[in-house]
């Protein structure tokens, strides 16, 4: 009875390696028909589901596999994506972008008197250099120089001036209260920031799927087609008028389509 005991968690440990390796040897057959890297397809993943969207490499390629087989492949290829939703790689990419699009605190102002200190050390370095560029030309072509010399100087007595207003107190006063506003608006974006984006990346994965199955619930796989000019138009206007996720699925099949529609559910209800 021991020996019979024993022998059930090693069958479950045989059996799961070997459906891994199934898995993954069937994954790169895939893989290798429709000529993309496990890299890519990492990267179409990643990408579909971080802007909620359904891209895929050679759909040609796809659309050439037997009917018959499609579902099986929705599932082989819903659980390589959820199992890649699951690896560091991913949370590394979604902190990444996370990051990314976090509101950036505003700078603080300068006060006055760095203000004035910076614009009458790039005032005073334009003139200098404005007056070696004047004495490299003869001197019946300087008069131009002279002026514009002597227009930059009058702005830099400007800036001397104790009384300019743009370098007051009451200029860092204003300052100082734009800054403090700014600082608000950051502290609030940031709070609708990690509102909108929580560390944890699933909720990415949901209004993905979400997404999917709304999309998909309406298909009318019994529309009809009409040609013109060589393409293939539906009947219905409003068809055509459709979400491409929509003319996807249509033209996908029903099969197809249920299968992932099943898939999407499930990886759902493991979420929740």
């Amino acid at each position: 009875m021991k020996k019979i005991l024993f022998a059930i968690p090693v069958l479950f440990v045989l059996y799961g390696f070997y459906s891994n390796f199934v898995l993954e040897y069937t994954i790169k057959s895939l893989f290798q028909k429709i000529d993309i890297t496990n890299e890519s397809a990492n990267d179409y993943i990643w990408n579909n589901i971080s802007s909620n969207g359904f891209y895929f490499p050679n759909p040609k390629d796809l659309k050439d596999m037997a009917m018959g087989e499609r579902a099986s492949i929705v599932k082989l290829v819903g659980n390589y994506a959820k199992e890649f939703t699951k690896t560091e790689e991913f949370k590394s990419r979604y902190k990444e972008y996370r990051e990314n699009i976090k509101p950036k605190p505003p700078e603080k102002p300068q006060s006055a008197d760095e203000m004035r200190k910076q614009n009458k050390e790039q005032m005073t370095k334009s003139i200098q250099e404005m007056e070696k560029l004047m004495n490299s030309f003869p001197a019946d072509q300087r008069a131009t120089f002279e002026e514009s010399i002597k227009s930059m100087k009058e702005q830099l007595k400007e800036v001397d001036d104790p009384n300019n207003p743009m370098y007051s107190s009451q200029m860092d006063d204003q300052l100082t209260e734009m800054y403090q506003n700014q600082l608000k608006e950051y502290d609030e974006s940031v709070k609708q920031w990690e509102k909108d984006y929580p560390l944890d990346p699933k909720f990415l994965i949901v209004e993905w799927l979400n997404r999917f199955l709304e999309t998909s619930k309406d298909v009318d796989f019994n529309a009809e087609l009409k040609v013109k000019d060589g393409r293939k138009y539906f009947v219905k206007d409003e068809y055509e008028g459709k979400d491409y996720l929509w003319k996807i699925c249509f033209r996908s099949g029903k099969t197809t389509t249920e299968a992932a529609r099943d898939f999407a559910k499930s990886w759902l209800t493991e979420i929740n």
